[in-house]
């Protein structure tokens, strides 16, 4: 199954954790950088804030070089703020075209189940393909096939 990772991390955890299940899942990678920084950690706490009271999408610094289409799935990773997806993760998906693609959502987080993730995004983003998600903290190659693969 052709396969592509697109991953947000602005402090390199998720990007760390996307090489990890690379190691497991034959994958291109694809990292998602909105078009201003968003700082520190304690400035990334405050976006977060204020994106999850917005829906406006946000700018992509660099255009994906790969026919997204021509992926069977698709595997997006971010960290979670504030319980939610990221709004530069909901632009990327709201501006490309993923048809009968499937998404598969992995994140990190202290505290966070990704279920309750997913169900957000899902609602957000009714028209795509999206199934359960994936808690990246701790990877463990028979827990991402069975993710992928449940």
């Amino acid at each position: 199954m052709k396969t592509l990772m697109v991953v947000f991390s602005p402090r390199g955890k998720t990007y760390r954790k996307a090489r990890e299940i690379k190691n497991i899942v034959d994958s291109d990678l694809y990292e998602i950088y909105p078009d201003k920084s968003y700082g520190g950690f304690f400035h990334n706490i405050k976006v977060a804030s204020q994106e999850y009271q917005s829906s406006e999408l946000i700018p992509i610094k660099k255009e994906i070089e790969y026919d997204i289409l021509s992926y069977d799935r698709v595997l997006v990773g971010y960290p979670v703020w504030c319980a939610r997806t990221p709004q530069v993760v909901v632009s990327f998906l709201k501006t490309h075209e993923f048809a009968n693609t499937k998404i598969y959502p992995f994140i990190t987080s202290a505290w966070t189940k990704p279920d309750k993730v997913v169900t957000k995004l899902k609602e957000e983003l009714p028209n795509l393909n999206i199934h359960g998600g994936y808690k990246a903290n701790h990877v463990k190659g028979k827990r991402v096939i069975a993710w992928l693969y449940h």
